[in-house]
């Protein structure tokens, strides 16, 4: 990530239940498929007014 700090801005996520995230937040009936974890993902980016994002993610 860092090579890409100085041209890009960055947005690290950790999704509900998972890193440093509250995981008294995690419905687990709600994240039964990967549906819920893109519109957290949506949700996010409209929150920080990102158009144009790359997403570049791992262990889904």
């Amino acid at each position: 990530m860092p090579a890409f700090a100085d041209a890009y801005r960055i947005v690290l996520l950790d999704h509900r239940g998972s890193g440093a995230a509250d995981s008294s937040a995690l419905g687990l009936c709600h994240y039964l498929n990967l549906h819920p974890y893109a519109d957290d993902l949506a949700d996010v980016l409209a929150h920080l007014d990102v158009s144009g994002a790359v997403l570049v993610g791992h262990s889904m």
